[in-house]
C-alpha cells in the first residue's frame, strides 16, 4: 500500500468519524492493541480523527486511549521510536479537550526514584509548548519531581529529554507582573 493510499484511507476514516466518532475511535483502539505492524499508521489516523471536536467522547474511552498510548510509549525495545513519537503526538492532540487526563497519566510515571521513559518527558515538553496556560497548575509539581530525579539520570538521551521538558515548562509559562 502506498503512502498516497494510506492518506486517502485516513481522510475517509476521519470523515466517517465526524458522524460516528466513538465508534471509529473504538475500532482504531482495537486495531492498536492487535496490529503491531501497522501501529504507526493507526496512530496517524487516530491523531487525525482526534483533531476534530472530541469533547463528547466517553471518559472511559478517553482513559483507554491515554493508557494505551502511554503504555506503548514506555515499551522498551518492542516499540520503534516512530511509534512512540506517533503515540506522543496523538496524546498532545487529545489534550486539546482532555488535558487533565493526559497530564495525570504522564505524572503517574514521574515517581522518584524510578526514572521515567524518554517519551514521557518528550510528551510533557510538547504539552508545555502546545498548551502553556493549561500547564500552569502543574508546573511546580512537574519541575520539583524532575529536579529530584535529575541526579540519577546517566543516559545522555534521557538527560536531554529531562532538560528539554524542564526548559519547555519554563519557557512557555507567561511572565506575570506581581
Amino acid at each position: 500500500m502506498t503512502d498516497q493510499d494510506k492518506d486517502r484511507i485516513a481522510l475517509r476514516i476521519a470523515s466517517i468519524a465526524k458522524i460516528k466518532l466513538a465508534s471509529v475511535v473504538k475500532v482504531l483502539l482495537e486495531k492498536l492493541e492487535q496490529d503491531e505492524q501497522n501501529r504507526l499508521a493507526i496512530y496517524y489516523i487516530l491523531e487525525e480523527v482526534l483533531q476534530q471536536d472530541t469533547g463528547g467522547l466517553e471518559i472511559r474511552l478517553v482513559k483507554k486511549i491515554v493508557s494505551l498510548a502511554s503504555d506503548q510509549m514506555r515499551e522498551t525495545q518492542e516499540a520503534r521510536n516512530e511509534v512512540k513519537v506517533a503515540a506522543s503526538n496523538m496524546l498532545v492532540t487529545l489534550a486539546s479537550c482532555y488535558f487533565d487526563h493526559v497530564m495525570y497519566e504522564l505524572h503517574c510515571h514521574l515517581k522518584p526514584p524510578t526514572l521515567p521513559e524518554e517519551f514521557i518527558l518528550v510528551t510533557l515538553g510538547n504539552l508545555s509548548s502546545a498548551y502553556a496556560l493549561k500547564c500552569i497548575p502543574f508546573v511546580r509539581v512537574t519541575l520539583n519531581t524532575m529536579f529530584s530525579m535529575l541526579e540519577f539520570v546517566k543516559d545522555c538521551r534521557l538527560r536531554q529529554a529531562f532538560c528539554g521538558g524542564k526548559c519547555q515548562h519554563l519557557r512557555r509559562v507567561p511572565q506575570m507582573d506581581i
